[in-house]
C-alpha cells in the first residue's frame, strides 16, 4: 500500500509528537533528491539526519548533492588558520551496505566535506524460556535456571 504525500507528512508529524519534539519548531515537506535543491534550502541547515537513505547506489549522488548544498557552509578562518564547522550530517545505516561507503567517498572527495564512519554495536539478547514442570517445584526450578548447574551466571 502506497501512502499519499499527506499521509507521509502526517506520519512524520506523529513521530515528532511521539518523540515529544515541539512540532512548531519543525517543518515537514517532500523533497525529491533528483531535482535541484530549492534556493531557500541552500546553506540553511545546521544539522541533517538521515536513516538508511543510501540503500541503493543510484541514490548516493543525489543524496550527497542535497546534503552538501543544504548544510551551512564551513568556511576557512584565515586568522585562526582553522575551518569553522557549521553544518553536520548524520547518516545511520547498516555497516555491510557498500553504498554507505560510496556516500562517504562522494561527500569527502566530491564535496570536500570532512567525513568519518563509526560503528554502533548493537547486541542481541536471547532469553531462555522457563518451563515449570509442577507448581510444587517452582522455587527450586527457578533457582536452578537462574544459578545454572555450576552455580554461575544465567545465559540470557
Amino acid at each position: 500500500v502506497t501512502k499519499s504525500r499527506g499521509d507521509m507528512r502526517q506520519a512524520c508529524l506523529d513521530n515528532l509528537g511521539t518523540a515529544k519534539f515541539p512540532i512548531f519548531k519543525a517543518e515537514v515537506g517532500m523533497l525529491d533528491w533528483n531535482r535541484r535543491i530549492p534556493n531557500d534550502m541552500k546553506d540553511q541547515f545546521d544539522f541533517v539526519i538521515g536513516c538508511d537513505c543510501a540503500y541503493y547506489f543510484p541514490l548516493v549522488s543525489p543524496l550527497a548533492r542535497t546534503v552538501a548544498y543544504s548544510l551551512k557552509s564551513s568556511p576557512y578562518d584565515q586568522k585562526s588558520n582553522e575551518q569553522v564547522i557549521r553544518g553536520h550530517f548524520l547518516h545511520v545505516g547498516p555497516q555491510h551496505r557498500e553504498s554507505i561507503t560510496d556516500l562517504k567517498h562522494k561527500l569527502g572527495k566530491g564535496y570536500r566535506m570532512n567525513t568519518r564512519m563509526r560503528d554502533i554495536v548493537m547486541e542481541r539478547t536471547d532469553l531462555i524460556p522457563l518451563i515449570i514442570d509442577s507448581v510444587d517445584d517452582v522455587e527450586s526450578q527457578m533457582k536452578e535456571a537462574v544459578e545454572g548447574e555450576a552455580g554461575g551466571y544465567v545465559e540470557y
